[in-house]
């Protein structure tokens, strides 16, 4: 549970710091301590350590050690050493801000309490505290302990770079499914990540990668967040002046189409207004006779509006892409083009066809036909569905994804 910390006021004009939540109070010596080292400390303390003359995690290792997160013995701080789960334990908990002291019993069991009091394991979670933790385990752990201090940049469930994330980690699989969130979060945040395309769930960690993991915890700076190509996600300027980015959703090919019709405002007479819902999890696609008609009345003054659904449910993503004509007239006079360049992606060799499908019912449409009608028909193994409704200047159309 979160327990917030209500600051209170020391004098007229004069706020103490505003933090969110109790484990961000605690930690703030630490961080404080930890921006003000100057590398003149850092090499002091190394100079103590035989083996961190010039070993990559140096300066990792020795700023942990300056704030008293880790140590060394024997002279030495073996850094390709197997970290223990819990010395590991041990790291985490006293990077929370804890500093419980060791059990004479058993030296990390106050640290192995505060673990679970904080829910970063449950009880009896490790048969052996003793043994290497492996890289899922620690991730699980790091990132239970981050999310009780910050809050996770991405918490929508229908709109994030879960999918994609996943689709870089080649042995995804291997890891446990108890594990697979953590991993991640701990990616799109910048933790711990793999090497190349694997994760390597089951490898232990070194004592050297886990103080780095410790100064990433502390200092959001260090870390590496995820960062998609630009053509990964579908970025835009909504119409009220938002930034926004559709994430891709299991099938990617909603993301392809999307920033494949970039710039499809080129290819109409009119006016275009794009952007993405965060509500409805919508790309859209608005079509006006002008940019004054559009200011005017945006709703009254549409003539065809295009959308792609991106939510994360596979009963939408099997039939994403929808068309709506309100005025066939103006579609046929103004907005044809965009249509053929559109059908050119779904339906490559056979766009040609499928565009005389769509013209057949703009004639129908434009000519004031009284048949209702209804059309499933297959192009580039996608399945086209028209919709027109007797004396409508307008019809539906829905294509499939593959």
């Amino acid at each position: 549970m979160l327990v917030l910390f209500v600051p209170t006021r020391a004098d007229a004009g004069e706020t103490t710091p505003v933090y969110e939540n109790e484990t961000a109070f605690r930690i703030k010596p630490l961080q404080d301590r930890l921006a003000a080292l100057e590398q003149e400390e850092i090499d002091g303390i190394l100079a103590a350590y035989g083996d961190m003359n010039s070993h990559w995690s140096r300066n990792e290792v020795g700023m942990l050690s300056l704030i008293g997160i880790v140590n060394g013995y024997n002279g030495m701080f073996y850094p390709n050493d197997p970290v223990q789960v819990d010395q590991f334990l041990k790291m985490t908990v006293r990077s929370m801000g804890f500093a419980p002291g060791e059990n004479t019993k058993y030296w990390a069991q106050n640290y192995i309490d505060i673990a679970v009091g904080q829910q970063l394991i449950s009880e009896n979670e490790f048969a052996d505290y003793k043994r290497p933790i492996t890289r899922e385990e620690a991730t699980r752990i790091i990132v239970k302990a981050t999310l009780l201090k910050e809050e996770f940049p991405y918490n929508d469930p229908y709109n994030n770079p879960d999918n994609l994330v996943r689709s870089k980690i080649k042995d995804y699989a291997h890891i446990k499914d108890e594990n697979k969130q953590y991993v991640l979060q701990s990616y799109e945040i910048g933790l711990i990540r793999g090497t190349g395309d694997r994760f390597r769930p089951a490898d232990t960690l070194t004592r050297a990668e886990a103080a780095t993991i410790m100064i990433r915890y502390l200092n959001d700076a260090s870390r590496v967040p995820f960062i998609p190509a630009e053509d990964e996600v579908y970025t835009c300027v909504n119409p009220g002046g938002t930034v926004v980015t559709a994430w891709p959703p299991p099938k990617k090919e909603i993301i392809d189409a999307a920033n494949a019709f970039r710039n499809v405002e080129k290819k109409s007479k009119g006016f275009v207004a794009t952007g993405f819902s965060e509500t409805g999890y919508v790309i859209f696609y608005d079509f006006y006779e002008s940019e004054e008609k559009y200011k005017q009345d945006s709703i009254h003054n549409i003539q065809m509006a295009i959308y792609f659904n991106t939510i994360n449910d596979i009963r939408l993503l099997d039939n994403p892409y929808h068309i709506v004509l309100y005025d066939a007239e103006a579609v046929q006079r103004l907005h044809r083009n965009v249509i053929y360049e559109m059908f050119r992606f779904w339906f490559e060799d056979e766009a040609d066809k499928a565009m005389a499908q769509f013209d057949r019912y703009l004639g129908y449409a434009v000519g004031g036909d009284q048949v209702h009608r209804i059309d499933e028909i297959f192009y580039n193994g996608r399945k086209m569905f028209f919709h027109k409704i007797g004396g409508d200047n307008g019809f539906t159309l829905s294509i499939h994804s593959l």
